[in-house]
């Protein structure tokens, strides 16, 4: 196996404690499909711009290199990381700078040339076959550099080398440009492909790489559950969210929001039950769809989610949450005091600056690497001015930083115990139409199931064996 070496190490932990400041939770599942030798390939679709790279990057227990756009080489500070770190850069036709097509064919292929000589030595590489990161609902038309360059890795092994796998990566976020949401990276099963053809016959190689083209686009539609449209997927993940309740309250348990693993289980039911309904009760498509919408839009009116139907308790870890931001608010309420100013202009340069929304995660997370430290640095001597001592700036500066941290550790327990607290004033103000929507949500999950396709028990292992959270 492949050692990372002190600098991927380093790069790898700074990176994944980095991106615990963006990302309330990060759920990595299935790292028991990776071999444990040889190389490989990591396949994706690619929703969230630098994101999906970033994420595979803390999230993968090996080594894993990257191909990237050129012009990200070209950036100061990270494009000499990007080469130290083996990432190689792609001369893509659709950038403007590169107008000589065989030059650029010819760098595209000495750099693919390194980067397959890495699969090789038990390195992985990543790709994103789409060829750009997008916000459609679904991936996009693949490109075949994919399987060619499974070819290209294959043309290099020794005869004693052990065959590359090609690894599919499932990628989910509860909402991917905002601040403290939630991610899902998961490792599926390798895809099973046959050897390439030997020897210079392009026919054999062009049908080869239509066929492993094609097998990664029908893995990537299954993992991102892609839908046609925004307007289905809404719906998607409506039908997740009051089956999950509604099983939950049947099985005898509590509803709950669920965690990552749980809303991906959902969501992969809630496709596969919709496709079942396309292919075998069209028909029925468009009275469930009314009835979900009607069952919305009363949620909406009284202000509640599916799982808020039901009594939510408290818990005892949420009331000491409670009581440690109160008693603690003097330090949070200074480190937002000093951080209003960078989280305004982080706001306001990724609403200003990114021309689609996947880049605005992208936009605040390269931002935040310069505004935050500025932030502290500047507390820091304020507070040595203030108080005339080095000392005092440097205790100012730390006080900062820690205060940031608690309000992220506390924002959002804090939060939902004042969802819990709302939710069950909500209740006792509209019995009538919580009890009707209670009614609904039971009439369409019976619906759902009648079809003979059964939800994922809520509250259980989600469809992968393993996983560890940060």
């Amino acid at each position: 196996m492949a050692h990372r070496g002190k600098l991927y190490e380093m790069v790898w932990w700074f990176v994944g404690h980095y991106l615990r400041w963006y990302y309330r939770e990060l759920t990595v599942l299935g790292l028991e499909n990776l071999p444990p030798r040889g190389g490989g390939v990591l396949v994706s679709w690619h929703p969230n711009g630098l994101m999906d790279p970033g994420l595979i990057f803390v999230s993968f227990p090996r080594s894993v290199v990257f191909g990237a756009r050129d012009g990200l080489f070209r950036v100061p500070l990270l494009g000499p990381l990007m080469t130290r770190m083996g990432a190689v850069p792609l001369y893509r036709s659709i950038d403007t700078s590169n107008t000589d097509p065989t030059a650029r064919r010819a760098r595209n292929a000495e750099s693919l040339r390194g980067l397959a000589a890495a699969v090789v030595g038990d390195r992985f590489a990543n790709f994103f076959p789409e060829g750009d990161s997008h916000d459609e609902a679904a991936p996009q038309p693949l490109k075949s550099g994919t399987a060619r360059f499974l070819r290209q890795v294959w043309g290099q092994l020794p005869d004693e080398g052990v065959p590359p796998v090609l690894v599919p990566v499932e990628v989910h976020y509860s909402r991917k440009h905002a601040w403290l949401s939630r991610a899902l990276i998961a490792y599926h099963p390798p895809i099973p492909l046959p050897r390439p053809p030997r020897g210079g016959d392009e026919q054999a190689n062009r049908a080869w790489d239509a066929q492993a083209t094609s097998q990664i686009a029908e893995r990537l539609d299954v993992l991102a559950c892609g839908t046609a449209d925004w307007e289905t997927t809404a719906l998607l993940h409506h039908i997740r969210r009051l089956s999950r309740a509604e099983q939950s309250l049947r099985s005898g348990g509590v509803p709950t929001r669920g965690d990552m693993g749980e809303r991906a289980s959902g969501l992969a039911w809630a496709w596969a039950r919709h496709r079942a309904l396309v292919r075998d009760a069209p028909q029925s498509l468009g009275g469930l769809r009314e009835q979900v919408t009607c069952y919305v839009e009363g949620l909406e009116r009284v202000g509640l989610r599916d799982h808020e139907l039901e009594p939510v308790p408290v818990s005892r870890r949420g009331l000491a949450v409670l009581a440690a931001a109160f008693f603690l608010a003097p330090v949070w309420s200074l480190a937002l005091l000093v951080h209003a100013l960078p989280l305004a202009l982080l706001w306001s340069a990724s609403r200003w600056h990114a021309r689609r929304q996947k880049d605005i995660a992208s936009i605040r997370v390269t931002l935040g690497f310069v505004l935050l430290p500025v932030s502290w640095v500047a507390a820091a001597v304020a507070g040595a001015v203030l108080w005339g001592s080095a000392a005092a700036g440097v205790g100012t500066g730390l006080l900062v930083v820690v205060g940031f941290a608690l309000w992220m550790r506390l924002v959002v327990p804090v939060g939902a115990v004042a969802r819990a607290v709302r939710a069950g004033w909500r209740r006792r103000r509209h019995p009538e139409l919580v009890s009707s929507l209670r009614e609904q949500r039971a009439r369409i999950y019976d619906t759902l199931v009648a079809g003979g396709l059964s939800q994922p028990a809520a509250g259980a292992a989600p469809r992968h064996a393993t996983g560890w959270r940060y």
